[in-house]
């Protein structure tokens, strides 16, 4: 596939990644910490100078995070889950810290021209399982002892968190996994699954004109969650997918006029155009 002269809606996601993850881990230190409020992204609450909680620690142990203050906290709940159900997985293409290390990695990996190895379609009903069963755990185990995601955003707020020797396992498996595949934890991510329950019913929407697809496979190939329906389907015009984290990539190298296109609350905000292949 030729290499097309747009990366602007790449650019603008990885600012604004940047500046969430600035804003969450960092920001407390001048506004003051505020943990009462919950975002539905992997968070983690060992950042000091954190700003939000992820709602992965609320679902581990909803009675504890009560705390003294249940209005706030109950408020802090309903506007989490409300905002997901706006704008659905937003919240991971945009505003996730895991996703911008991920991103962070993936950039790595492409500028030591490390091959992607491209996971079948067969062993999507394995991730699929390994999804839910995270799910399972966050809801009725203690995650935190084995979750690798404190050491991809504690160290970089220069703190450190103590944990098992499993987690410390998990971490490194994750981060060949990312090298590897793009996205790889956000395909078995247990916030993003419950997220993507209602990704196609929020004012989100990935939305593709049939007739104008030439089955180019650009879409496919640059998808970090192998999205086939995207490439393939031709018939419906609303393409939204529970996995679509909504990076815009696919529009971004699509190469033919409005074959793509994202909504916001029926908005139209990005649509593909036609651009010049480099030499």
């Amino acid at each position: 596939m030729n290499k097309m002269k747009n990366n602007n809606i790449t650019l603008f996601r990885f600012a604004i990644m940047a500046l969430a993850f600035f804003i969450f881990s960092f920001a407390g230190y001048w506004i003051g910490a505020n943990t009462t409020v919950i975002v539905p992204v992997f968070n983690c609450e060992y950042a000091s100078g954190g700003t939000t909680r992820g709602a992965c620690i609320v679902l581990i142990d909803f009675n504890k995070n009560m705390g003294a203050n249940f209005n706030r906290f109950m408020f802090s709940v309903v506007g989490c889950i409300i905002s997901v159900l706006l704008i659905g997985r937003l919240w991971c293409g945009y505003t996730c810290p895991v996703g911008f290390f991920q991103d962070i990695i993936t950039w790595i990996r492409q500028k030591l021209k490390i091959t992607q190895i491209n996971i079948p379609q067969e062993a999507k009903p394995i991730i699929t399982l390994a999804k839910w069963y995270l799910v399972f755990y966050i809801l009725f185990y203690d995650l935190c002892k084995v979750c690798p995601i404190q050491f991809f955003t504690v160290p970089a707020t220069g703190f450190t968190s103590g944990t098992s020797s499993t987690a410390y396992m998990w971490a490194v498996v994750m981060c060949v996994a990312i090298i590897l595949s793009d996205r790889a934890f956000c395909r078995v991510c247990p916030l993003g699954a419950m997220m993507g329950v209602v990704n196609r019913i929020s004012g989100a929407r990935l939305k593709k004109c049939g007739s104008a697809c030439t089955h180019c496979r650009a879409c496919l190939e640059v998808c970090p969650v192998d999205i086939q329906e995207v490439y393939e389907d031709r018939e419906n015009e609303d393409i939204t997918h529970p996995d679509c984290v909504y990076c815009m990539k696919c529009i971004e190298v699509c190469p033919e006029k409005d074959a793509l296109y994202f909504e916001l609350f029926g908005i139209k905000l990005l649509k593909s155009k036609r651009m010049v292949k480099e030499k």
